[in-house]
């Protein structure tokens, strides 16, 4: 199931979606996804010791939920990974070629990237993947934390 991060703001330009399935109270999709190593329903390698989930990056597309209309969009910005984290090049890289193989700007209407397959070793601190999309009406920040969890005993 993809499931989104979405912000509130209604110049919501961007969602980042991911294999998961975390809610917040309000049953919309939470920004912090969580994946329990080895767990076939979110961790697509066999590997023990980190888990690979599966991202999505959307833009432009309208969310009832959040009262967020549909948008046109004109730019996009990776904001997580940082350029400075050398660890996490890897990731950074797959999403600005997934986000360069969009032709901005784009109409209003979702559009999304082709998946990017994110390794998230387990433990505390995770990674994040975070965009901040621009268009006519303004422009729209959204991160993504990504956790993977050890197995509980």
């Amino acid at each position: 199931m993809t499931m989104a991060s979405a912000s509130r703001s209604r110049s919501r330009r961007s969602r980042v979606s991911v294999a998961a399935s975390g809610r917040k109270r309000d049953g919309t999709p939470s920004n912090k996804q969580s994946c329990v190593d080895n767990d076939p329903t979110c961790d697509f390698d066999p590997a023990t010791g980190s888990c690979q989930l599966r991202l999505w990056l959307c833009l432009g597309g309208a969310d009832d939920r959040l009262q967020c209309p549909a948008g046109g969009v004109t730019g996009v910005e990776v904001i997580r990974p940082r350029e400075r984290d050398t660890n996490q090049a890897p990731l950074r890289q797959g999403v600005l070629a997934q986000l360069g193989a969009l032709s901005l700007p784009l109409p209003a209407g979702e559009r999304c990237t082709g998946r990017v397959d994110v390794e998230v070793p387990v433990g505390r601190r995770g990674v994040a993947v975070g965009l901040v999309a621009r268009g006519e009406a303004g422009s729209d920040k959204d991160t993504i934390k990504l956790r993977c969890e050890s197995p509980r005993r």
